[in-house]
């Protein structure tokens, strides 16, 4: 069937007809085909949006790429289309349409630990259709996360009777799924079990893939809390099977968590080992894909901009983009596998403390603490991957140079402390603006700070200082960022703005943070000067045009 509606799609040359044949096929692929081959059709679907008058048919299209985006992981691309959809369906006209685009956000949010956000979302979908199955399941798992299982029982009770009043068999599997986790909560496993197997009953007469993998995954978690561990670690194995043949990379995370946590159960520490490895390496493939994201589409945007002349000049500069991948892969890795190994051994403490109750309340604290800080180590990967994602060089405006940089400096404050060093901020006496995005001025601020930090680092001086002024020439606007390290090695070479160049010798320099300060100020018609200063230490000159009334 894919074939010959594939086929049909590209003879279509109706723009509203194509539109719909595109939503047709990726709700028909979504969970058969991989990624590489549903992208041409969301692909289509992004760049041919725009050319429907069809309000309805905008929002679908956006659905679809959304749901696309979350496939692929790339969350914040998810919500940023379904945004989009929702801003074109009328609530008085189309409520059904409305309540299944809240539900999409509540999963998106849900997926990136917004729990709050997500259940605000799934709220909001049942306010505008009670009788959707979907919202009300997804509000009643978050009970179930809460603990709140009067509210979580209420909302599944109302799931099954929409589910048996419908007749519908799909979300009735999904049901049983979600009681048999509440029950497993409960301690009621042999209630958890049985409902298992009436979803895997119903189940094999639909023939729903996606559900062989979490009826196999619930099944095995049941029986591990029995401690029956032979047959636990049989359905965990044949979940992981379907994972992979699906695809499925939520299935596959559980069930290498769960097998990592099996294992450790049965003290067999080896085989945990490989599974936590595993689990690490998936962390870093989702995180390498989405760096990888952006620089396609900086390698685009430097495409558009070359002429003829520049050509051979910007692919040797995109080889290097191109190898921005590499190191961001390196670099999650080096990031996510420490944090990565301190959250899951958190993570264990705090179940173990859970059922156990051996730890005074001032170390159980402690534990707490420590799982917040990498907690919001992660958050600070995530904020450096929606910066790679959300560039856009469109919002200029009149922006406060003096403004932004206090912004920045708030930002660096407890780093530059930590470091010992003296930072001295000398802004002019007149109000300084210019047209610009405050996002990318505060940006280039902190990128040459942490160089002069980490230049410091590696410095052997009484007081490290670094030294940071503003001033007005003429119709330009200056700033200064200089300080008192070792000065720039090589300082004739002009690959000091490339990509992945560094002269730092310590693992701080990755060569990322002078090419990203170019960027931006080449972005907003600036120039940047650098060289040695005669005291020692470097300097970095920032010139921008003064915004004229």
């Amino acid at each position: 069937m894919f074939e010959r509606l594939k086929k049909e799609f590209h003879e279509i040359t109706d723009i509203d007809f194509k539109l719909k044949k595109a939503n047709e096929i990726l709700n028909l692929i979504k969970e058969t085909e991989p990624q590489e081959v549903q992208k041409e059709f969301a692909e289509y679907l992004i760049n041919n949006i725009d050319k429907t008058d069809s309000v309805k048919l905008k929002s679908q299209s956006y659905t679809s790429v959304s749901l696309y985006h979350f496939r692929a992981l790339e969350i914040d691309l998810a919500l940023e289309y379904t945004f989009a959809a929702a801003s074109y369906v009328n609530e008085e006209e189309n409520p059904d349409e409305l309540s299944r685009i809240y539900n999409n956000m509540g999963v998106f949010y849900s997926a990136i630990d917004l729990h709050d956000k997500a259940k605000e979302c799934y709220a909001k979908s049942v306010s505008f259709n009670s009788n959707s199955i979907q919202p009300n399941l997804n509000l009643a798992q978050k009970y179930v996360d809460e603990h709140n299982f009067v509210l979580a029982q209420k909302y599944l009770d109302i799931s099954f009777r929409i589910c048996n009043e419908n007749n519908d068999h799909d979300l009735l599997i999904q049901c049983y799924i979600n009681k048999a986790e509440m029950e497993n909560i409960l301690g009621n496993y042999d209630i958890a079990e049985e409902n298992l197997l009436i979803a895997k009953e119903l189940n094999k007469k639909l023939k729903i893939a996606r559900y062989d993998g979490f009826i196999e995954m619930g099944l095995g978690y049941t029986k591990s809390l029995k401690h029956e561990y032979f047959e636990a670690l049989n359905h965990f194995e044949y979940a992981l099977r379907v994972a992979k043949e699906q695809n499925n990379d939520e299935i596959l995370w559980f069930a290498y968590q769960s097998l990592s946590n099996l294992y450790e159960s049965i003290e067999e520490y080896k085989k945990q080992s490989e599974y936590l490895k595993l689990m690490l390496k998936f962390k870093e493939k989702v995180s390498s894909n989405l760096m990888n994201t952006k620089i396609n589409y900086l390698e685009k945007k430097y495409k558009e901009k070359s002429n003829e002349l520049e050509m051979v000049q910007v692919a040797e500069k995109h080889t290097r983009l191109a190898s921005i991948g590499v190191m961001a892969a390196g670099i999650t890795h080096e990031i996510n596998q420490p944090l990565n190994s301190i959250m899951v051994n958190i993570s264990g403490i705090l179940y173990r403390e859970k059922k156990e109750k051996k730890l005074s309340d001032n170390y159980y604290e402690s534990i707490v603490q420590t799982k917040q800080a990498a907690e919001r180590i992660s958050s600070i990967i995530s904020h450096m991957r929606s910066f790679w994602i959300n560039d856009s060089n469109s919002n200029f405006e009149k922006i406060n140079v003096d403004n932004t940089i206090k912004n920045a400096l708030d930002l660096l404050k407890s780093q530059i402390t930590s470091h010992s060093i003296v930072l001295n901020y000398k802004s002019s006496e007149e109000v300084l603006e210019l047209l610009g995005n405050s996002i990318y001025l505060e940006q280039i601020i902190i990128n040459l700070l942490v160089n002069s930090m980490q230049a410091l680092d590696e410095t052997i001086v009484n007081i490290k200082r670094i030294d940071l002024q503003t001033d007005v020439v003429n119709d330009f606007i200056k700033i200064l960022v200089k300080d008192n390290g070792n000065g720039i090695e090589n300082i004739e070479n002009k690959d000091i703005f490339d990509p992945l160049f560094s002269t730092k010798k310590s693992k701080d320099g990755m060569g990322l943070g002078l090419a990203i300060v170019k960027h931006y100020v080449d972005s907003m018609s600036g120039k940047i000067n650098y060289g040695n200063n005669l005291e020692g230490g470097a300097f970095f000159e920032i010139v921008f045009p003064k915004c004229v009334e």
